[in-house]
């Protein structure tokens, strides 16, 4: 599996273009957020936060 991860400094400003082009994805509504891909690069979810710990987190990818 890959994964790409950018970090925030406090506030949330962007640092590289990178963090620009996150911003620009359609669905996009702030930080944290995790975008979940395929190989080919196609969106197939998107969540802003998990309140339900890691369960939360790994119900919602087996669900994909």
């Amino acid at each position: 599996m890959l994964t790409r991860q950018f970090d925030y400094p406090n506030g949330g400003e962007t640092t590289t273009r990178a963090h620009e082009e996150l911003k620009q994805l359609p669905g996009f509504k702030g930080y944290p957020m995790m975008v979940v891909v395929n190989g080919n690069g196609k969106i197939l979810d998107m969540r802003v936060e998990f309140s339900g710990g890691p369960g939360e987190y790994i119900s919602w990818i087996k669900s994909l």
